[in-house]
């Protein structure tokens, strides 16, 4: 990474405000380079959960059926099209929350999933249920 993460090519005396520069959150160690080469960072959560997004049309054209989950902190609903429902539930709780979601397969995972789950603190799960032939 060049001088002024290569932002500009002024002299550093003539930016509107200097770049970080320390060893943790300066340029040289958080930039887009150094983040599309780790699978932990939240560039590369973000790129999978838009892949995973896009491979499920319910996302687009789903229409939202909201649950009503006994837990205040959890956000659950489905969204359906004819070829498939996907379940959706976050927890915006700073603990452990269960939510009971029907049987299908974690869109990130592959797993199988359903029934009670454990959403970790701010955690989430999709749930694709995908119609078979002549199904309602």
């Amino acid at each position: 990474v060049s001088i002024n993460a290569v932002f500009s090519t002024a002299a550093a005396e003539d930016l509107y405000s200097p770049f970080i520069s320390d060893q943790e959150f300066g340029y040289r160690s958080v930039n887009v380079a150094a983040k599309q080469s780790d699978p932990d960072s939240l560039l590369s959560w973000v790129r999978r959960a838009i892949a995973v997004r896009k491979l499920h049309p319910a996302f687009g054209r789903g229409k939202v059926e909201w649950a009503d989950p006994p837990d205040r902190a959890v956000l659950a609903f489905q969204l359906h099209t004819s070829e498939e429902t996907v379940f959706v539930a976050t927890n915006f709780a700073d603990r452990v929350a269960e939510i009971e979601a029907p049987a299908g397969v974690d869109a990130f995972s592959g797993d199988r999933v359903g029934g009670l789950l454990v959403l970790e603190p701010y955690g989430f799960v999709w749930v694709v249920r995908s119609r078979a032939a002549g199904s309602p």
